[in-house]
């Protein structure tokens, strides 16, 4: 018989997966479940889009100081009003490989 969790289990679990860096499929078969169970852990508490590539974007306050935070996974990058767009794509687009599978 299947193990259930409790909500406090799936949340850690989720939060794990993120600390860790490794894909949802790697992280579940270490862990003993399925990749299918982490992943509706995830979208269930609203971390995880469940689109290839795509971040969730929370907008934390307002751009009074003309800067804005990106969080993937557990990756914070800072970006000011003179930033480079073709570089922020290809760091979000690194980071949201590791978050999306």
């Amino acid at each position: 018989m299947a193990k259930r969790w409790t909500e406090e289990e799936r949340r850690a679990e989720v939060q794990g997966w993120r600390a860790s860096g490794e894909s949802m499929a790697r992280y579940a078969a270490r862990r003993g479940y399925t990749e299918t169970s982490l992943r509706n852990w995830a979208a269930a508490e609203g971390t995880w889009s469940g689109a290839p590539g795509l971040v969730r974007l929370v907008v934390a306050a307002p751009a009074r100081d003309r800067e804005l935070v990106v969080e993937v996974g557990a990756a914070r990058i800072r970006v000011k009003t003179t930033f480079d767009a073709e570089l922020l794509r290809a760091v979000v687009a690194a980071l949201s490989v590791g978050v999306s599978t």
